[in-house]
């Protein structure tokens, strides 16, 4: 993580210090055939194996259409992928998770095209795994359980000569599989949200309930305005539908 300093990450937050979390929360369900059309996309040009990539790729480029139009230029957008160390089919944790974290860092000119941007994250994860990253990070992780949050991200920080990341992002698949009630009520809907620092201050987390996929948003209060959410939300909805895509 070290050569991630060369160009360090930038939030849209800045880098918060001493600031109280304030989270705002939002959630934007696609409807089926919508649903239908993005898994198609993300499995056809992320792979059937990968389509966390795809899904990665699109909150990326949503971020960066925030950069451009306050008129700024990141020198990097890092961000933490979680990877799952938990066998398929293995029976979950109860009181702990088996993860580990996946570190990519792309440049603002690997961005302007989605297809480009893609191709640089498969290359990065075959880079991650030979080089050890799922290993040192289940090591990581380890330590961040008992060390205090603060200092694991100064930590981090000082690694990276700048911001923790650029912000936070998980694709988690399918949401409760299988559960169609809870203590006898319908579930009408079911998706992943996480608290998120107010520094990167912005956490987007992707998943699938009941054939309708669920794009949560969470930001530090402030972070953006009325016009970069409406910028945010069109940015990915295109990149993850194709829109002007022919099929």
């Amino acid at each position: 993580m070290a050569a991630f300093a060369a160009h360090p990450p930038r939030s849209l937050a800045g880098p918060l210090r001493r600031t109280p979390q304030a989270l705002c929360y939002a959630v934007e369900s696609y409807e089926k055939e919508e649903t239908e059309r993005v898994v198609e996309r993300a499995q056809r040009q992320a792979g059937f194996l990968t389509p966390v990539l795809f899904y990665l790729a699109a909150v990326i480029r949503a971020h960066h259409a925030v950069f451009r139009q306050r008129g700024l230029s990141a020198q990097s957008y890092v961000v933490p992928v979680v990877a799952n160390l938990r066998p398929k089919g293995a029976p979950a944790a109860i009181f702990r998770s088996h993860v580990s974290m996946l570190w990519f860092q792309v440049l603002p000119d690997e961005v302007d095209d989605f297809a480009t941007l893609l191709g640089v994250l498969k290359e990065q994860r075959l880079a991650r795994i030979r080089e050890g990253f799922i290993e040192n990070g289940a090591a990581a992780m380890d330590f961040a359980r008992w060390a205090p949050s603060r200092l694991y991200a100064r930590m981090a920080q000082r690694v990276l000569k700048g911001e923790l990341c650029s912000f936070f992002f998980a694709y988690t698949g399918d949401f409760l599989p299988g559960l169609s009630r809870f203590l006898g009520a319908e579930i009408l809907n079911g998706f992943h949200a996480a608290g998120v620092m107010a520094s990167p201050g912005s956490a987007a987390l992707l998943s699938l309930r009941a054939g309708r996929l669920n794009a949560t948003h969470v930001r530090q209060q402030g972070v953006f305005s009325p016009a970069e959410l409406s910028t945010f939300r069109a940015t990915l909805k295109s990149d993850l539908l194709g829109a002007g895509d022919r099929r």
